[in-house]
């Protein structure tokens, strides 16, 4: 590489500039940012533990659009924003180990199931005729 003195000769640059010059189609700032957005951050991190703190008080607050919104906030921040829901990923095999549910557990799970295959018509509804009395 070279330079245009003030005489309008070519000279060649000094080496250790010429490698720190960009190449043809590189960014001289790849990620965009200016230096304040470096600056914001760092206030930002610096504030985040009284906005946690904030969030945690406005839990209890009387109106509940309120807490919902901060708790939703704190829960998003502790475990991350609930994944949206993807039927291609959907396997449709639920496994649920009965033996290691208790008596109690094993009843909650058999009502919920009724009532599931009530609505979708697999089983028949609570004081309704069985497909057996001969109706069409």
């Amino acid at each position: 590489m070279s330079v245009r003195s003030r005489r309008g000769a070519r000279r060649p640059l000094p080496p250790e500039f010429a490698a720190r010059m960009w190449r043809p189609g590189q960014s001289g700032n790849p990620s965009g940012h200016s230096g304040l957005y470096g600056e914001t951050l760092r206030l930002a991190r610096r504030a985040a533990p009284d906005a946690i703190r904030r969030l945690i008080e406005l839990m209890s607050s009387d109106d509940e659009r309120v807490a919902a919104v901060a708790c939703n906030a704190i829960l998003d921040r502790a475990f991350g924003k609930p994944r949206e829901y993807d039927p291609a990923t959907e396997t449709g095999n639920l496994k649920i180990d009965a033996v290691s549910l208790t008596t109690a557990e094993r009843a909650r799970l058999r009502d919920a199931l009724t009532v599931v295959l009530q609505a979708a018509g697999a089983l028949p509804l609570p004081g309704k005729a069985g497909a057996d009395d001969g109706d069409p």
